[in-house]
């Protein structure tokens, strides 16, 4: 699984820090601004209704939600 690339969520703004291997896979240029949207658009349909479900875990003490998912 390594050199699959990662990302990070900024809740407050809903924008995501995204690495340049994951956005070559997913067709995302450098240049773009990525929201939380366009992370969501691309989780499998299968799959969304549990991840989506996973967000409403409890915050920490930023207010951002604390969770790990593998899909």
């Amino acid at each position: 699984m390594a050199g699959l690339g990662a990302f990070d969520v900024d809740w407050r703004s809903a924008t995501a820090l995204v690495t340049p291997r994951l956005r070559e896979l997913f067709g995302w240029t450098l240049e773009q601004t990525l929201t939380v949207q366009d992370l969501a658009g691309r989780i499998h349909p299968a799959d969304r209704e549990r991840v989506f479900n996973l967000i409403g875990l409890p915050a920490d003490s930023d207010g951002a939600p604390v969770f790990s998912i593998d899909f």
